[in-house]
């Protein structure tokens, strides 16, 4: 299993470098010019204060944002995560997935 998280910030496009400032200024940059990188990749590479690498994604198109909240489609989700799921020899995450999700079957 990995230690590791990784995130999607919605942000839109042209906020980037407010957003990532502020994650900076709390978490410590895994690597230099964390900040040019990030606006370059639209991924900000931090760590926790515990030393957990964390990996912060930057989205802004708009089907991420219709995407949000009510408007996820959990069985779409679920129908694209299962097979990788399959693949790794790891269906257990479906199944944490719908719980969390609040979803018999998991």
């Amino acid at each position: 299993m990995t230690q590791d998280i990784d995130l999607c910030l919605l942000c839109g496009f042209g906020k980037e470098a407010k957003y990532a400032q502020v994650l900076l200024d709390n978490f410590h940059a895994r690597i230099s010019d964390a900040l040019t990188f990030a606006l370059t990749n639209r991924v900000l590479l931090v760590s926790t204060s515990n030393g957990v690498a964390s990996d912060i994604s930057f989205s802004g198109l708009p089907f991420e944002e219709e995407m949000q909240g009510e408007n996820l489609d959990m069985d779409y989700v679920l129908r694209q995560l299962s097979p990788l799921c399959d693949l790794k020899g790891a269906r257990e995450i479906t199944g944490k997935l719908k719980n969390m999700a609040g979803k018999s079957g998991g």
